[in-house]
């Protein structure tokens, strides 16, 4: 899910190719549930290439300190909603959206 919010981040293309070791399954379940938490949105869907923008939620996982953006990672991975795993760790998305 780090790789989706840097590529979107820095408004890049990311494919199926770019991760090599992830399965198709795998590699879509991610960016649906990135896409799902609000943490990216998808601005162009060509065939094999998404592109990516950040959302204020995705910023805010960037702007948080790695221990706690993995954490977060791994309650939405569990189905935690993003916003509940916001809450738990004091991030306030609106601080990272100005």
């Amino acid at each position: 899910m780090q790789a989706f919010l840097d590529a979107s981040d820095l408004g890049r293309s990311v494919h199926k190719a770019m991760f090599p070791k992830v399965s198709d399954y795998r590699y879509k379940r991610l960016l649906t549930m990135a896409v799902e938490s609000h943490l990216v949105e998808i601005c162009s869907d060509h065939p094999g290439i998404v592109q990516l923008v950040s959302t204020a939620e995705g910023r805010a996982i960037l702007n948080a300190k790695p221990k706690i953006r993995q954490r977060i990672f791994e309650m939405i991975l569990k189905g935690i909603p993003a916003a509940v795993a916001f809450v738990e760790f004091g991030i306030r998305v609106l601080d990272a959206a100005v």
